[in-house]
């Protein structure tokens, strides 16, 4: 999915072989699960990566990847966001409940060219994590990033992640515009 999300974006300003990324698209999908969602695997490349595991960090990861890329009209990218709608309520990190916001958003986004009710909710619940330190607002991450990340590195991931999924959806700037000073 990094890499999907790495290709897709680079493709807009560099010419990529589209093939790349459609084989990268496929891959994914032959590892979805029957339940919509992708399951991490322990050990990865032996690195940080393994930080990430979980069901609904995973695929909130991929289907973000997926829609970015172009593949929201799939069916199983549809299947991931039908997915992360119905696991988000577990959901108890800033950190976790950012990735779920932007791929939502962006799924929404490259479907509609707006957010729906249920992404808007997700934004909502998402705002309410914010903290204010002075003017600047902030999300405390709540857990070790995908990267690695920890204490204030960490902070600054899930503040950046916030701000990016509310700038994207057009909702909540004033939070955006705040976690931009901090």
């Amino acid at each position: 999915a990094y890499g999907l999300q790495e290709f897709g974006d680079m493709s807009r300003v560099y010419d990529i072989d589209p093939r790349l990324i459609e084989r990268i698209a496929e891959w994914l999908f032959k590892r979805q699960n029957g339940d919509g969602s992708w399951q991490g695997v322990e050990g990865f490349h032996e690195t940080s990566l393994t930080l990430m595991t979980d069901k609904t960090q995973v695929t909130a990861f991929i289907v973000w990847g997926l829609a970015d890329a172009g593949y929201a009209s799939d069916g199983h990218t549809a299947k991931g966001a039908s997915f992360l709608r119905e696991s988000v309520s577990q959901v108890e990190t800033a950190y976790d409940l950012g990735l779920v916001a932007n791929a939502l958003v962006a799924y929404d986004v490259a479907l509609e060219g707006k957010t729906t009710g249920a992404t808007e909710a997700v934004l909502d619940r998402l705002a309410g994590m914010a903290q204010k330190d002075g003017e600047a607002v902030y999300w405390d991450a709540g857990r070790e990033t995908y990267m690695g990340g920890s204490g204030n590195s960490a902070r600054m991931e899930a503040t950046a992640m916030a701000a990016l999924a509310f700038i994207r959806a057009d909702k909540h700037g004033d939070l955006a515009n705040d976690a931009l000073t901090y």
